[in-house]
This record gives structure tokens, C-alpha cells and sequence, in this order.
């Protein structure tokens, strides 16, 4: 996972998982968990403090996404943004 790697050599030190969509996998395994919390736990559990990674549950588009973390960064005044994705496809 890239932000493992990211957060590892300390290159972010935050992280917005974004997903609201419950994959129909998951759906199958009875979890009600959306993509955004799944990554989130994913990074909790290798090591990235909880409250370095959240969870967005209101994104269903690439497009969502970008317009809720420009406002996310833009609030907090960051200086630059990296966007670490998996190879999956963008929608």
C-alpha cells in the first residue's frame, strides 16, 4: 500500500480515505463497512495512528473526491496535497 510507504518515509503524516460505496465482496462477507472505513482500518492496523487516518464516507466519484479534499485542504491551509490511489479504476 502506497500510504504505508508514504507515511513509513515520511512523506504524509495524514490520510483521507474517501469511499461511501460497500463493495458487493464485501456485501457477500456481511459487512456494512464502505471502501473509505476498509482502508482506514487497514492503515490503523499497520501502524498509522487513527487519527491520522480518516474516513469519508460521502464520495462516490474521483470527482467528489478531489472537490472534498481541495476544501479539506484549503480549511487546514495546507501547502501541497499528494494523491496516493490504488490501480483500480477512477470513476
Amino acid at each position: 500500500a502506497k500510504a504505508l510507504q508514504l507515511y513509513k518515509n515520511g512523506f504524509a503524516n495524514r490520510f483521507y480515505c474517501t469511499g461511501g460505496h460497500v463493495s458487493k465482496e464485501f456485501q457477500l462477507l456481511d459487512t456494512t463497512l464502505t471502501e473509505a472505513e476498509i482502508t482506514q482500518s487497514f492503515l490503523v492496523k499497520n501502524g498509522i495512528p487513527k487519527k491520522s487516518a480518516v474516513a469519508i464516507n460521502d464520495c462516490f466519484s474521483t470527482r467528489d473526491e478531489a472537490e472534498l479534499i481541495y476544501s479539506h485542504a484549503q480549511k487546514r491551509k495546507y501547502d501541497k496535497i499528494m494523491i496516493a490511489a490504488n490501480e483500480m479504476p477512477l470513476k
